[in-house]
């Protein structure tokens, strides 16, 4: 729409039009629409205006033209934070993340401060030396006490099985939104410390004002998993059920399949097996439409069957049975393809 007011306007143009044009061909990654309009801002004398170029740069990060965006960044005269955030975003997101962090060090040099904003694809990194650099300066600007930024923070410690620093993140959040708590619980089960998972969700529950949501229930399902426990596994699904209405109770329904699998599963497969299927199912799709399939690594034919048993109508191929082997990753490999959505 905004594209065709543009192409109808009997006037000239001005910074205002172009920079609206240009967040338009970002959004439907117009990149031959957006290189003409480019053109057009340099003969009216406009693309050295911060926030149409900012816009140049968002455009062309948006259609993968990196060298283009930067080259853009760098014939900008008055560079503000808000050129620097989008430049930096739009590296990370083409995963060139040390060029993104020497974009952050030049925005740093120039006296510019940092935002919330310049944090959130920075704290992606799995170098833990530049993280704790970056969790330092957010500390430094109290950024780390908002939870925008503690939740990152939490991510990337529990990317890094860091789970003492992913909860000294989140201990150092002033208030704590339902993110928070989930993010905590989750970085428990990733890191295999599922008895802490089941703590922090006391916790949530007596300290927290707001609910548990469907992302809570699974993370603790996967936690209840990873410890053995078809006991715990009830008593979550119980106390879903008691509480909490506005979670879909047929999904975890299907979920609490799992548990009654667990009971009859084959000895050679630990418990942690069923809890990293679990939280695959958890990262990879909405608790509301998901269900994991089966925890027979050891066993073949009781694998298939418990597929088709868990979802009506799955067609289950020859090729795809012969995937499955003894092997726990190939079996985790298996799973992840054949994660299947239940239309509740």
């Amino acid at each position: 729409m905004a594209i065709n007011l543009y192409s109808q306007m009997p006037l000239e143009s001005n910074e205002f039009v172009l920079a609206s044009a240009l967040s338009s061909c970002a959004n439907l990654l117009a990149l031959k629409l957006g290189k003409q309009i480019h053109a057009q801002s340099i003969k009216l004398g406009c693309s050295s205006i911060s926030f149409v170029s900012n816009s140049l740069i968002s455009m062309y990060m948006k259609n993968d033209q990196c060298g283009d965006a930067l080259s853009v960044f760098a014939r900008t005269p008055n560079l503000t934070d808000v050129s620097y955030n989008t430049i930096i975003m739009g590296l990370v997101e083409s995963n060139q993340r040390e060029k993104a962090f020497e974009v952050y060090k030049s925005m740093c040099q120039q006296g510019l401060v940092p935002d919330r904003f310049t944090f959130v694809g920075l704290l992606g990194t799995d170098d833990l030396g530049k993280g704790m650099q970056l969790h330092s300066q957010t500390i430094k600007l109290n950024l780390d006490k908002t939870a925008f930024i503690g939740n990152i923070i939490m991510i990337m410690y529990s990317n890094l099985n860091l789970l003492d620093e992913a909860d000294k993140g989140f201990r150092s959040i002033k208030e704590k939104d339902v993110i928070s708590w989930n993010t905590l619980i989750a970085a428990c089960s990733r890191c295999d410390d599922h008895s802490k998972a089941l703590v922090v969700f006391r916790e949530m529950v007596e300290y927290y004002d707001g609910r548990p949501d469907e992302f809570t229930y699974a993370s603790l399902l996967s936690a209840s998993a990873g410890m053995g426990s078809i006991q715990f596994g009830r008593q979550i699904h119980a106390h879903l059920i008691r509480t909490n209405s506005s979670v879909d109770i047929g999904a975890v329904d299907w979920m609490k399949k799992l548990f009654s699998l667990i009971q009859h599963k084959s000895s050679s497969v630990p418990h942690t097996t069923a809890s990293a299927l679990l939280r695959q199912m958890c990262y990879a799709c909405s608790c509301k439409h998901a269900v994991l399939i089966s925890v027979h690594a050891g066993n073949q034919e009781k694998c298939i069957k418990h597929v088709v048993q868990l979802h009506s109508g799955s067609d289950i191929s020859k090729a795809d049975s012969l995937l499955l082997t003894s092997s726990k990753a190939t079996f985790n490999l298996y799973c992840i393809k054949r994660l299947v959505v239940h239309k509740l």
